[in-house]
């Protein structure tokens, strides 16, 4: 199952990206500096979604820690022999 989902989930991102690739081009032929731009936009879009994964990492880590620390501070026992 969990394969499948894998599976479905690159057909998807390569359906996307030639679905992209397509419009990208047919902007091109509209507009001579509108491949330039595009890429410009496309860059910028993946810097944001970049930062936006490190900060939902970083907000989980620090979660993740913090119920560590509480699970740790309230185990008594653990310390003591």
């Amino acid at each position: 199952m969990p394969g499948q989902v894998l599976e479905q989930a690159g057909e998807k991102q390569k359906a996307l990206a030639r679905l992209m690739e397509q419009n990208r081009a047919e902007l091109a032929a509209l507009h001579p500096e509108a491949g330039a731009i595009l890429e410009k936009l496309e860059g910028n879009q993946a810097e944001l979604r970049d930062y936006e994964a490190r900060l939902v990492f970083r907000s989980g880590f620090r979660l993740g820690m913090q119920l560590a620390a509480e699970a740790l501070t309230n185990q008594p026992e653990l310390y003591e022999e």
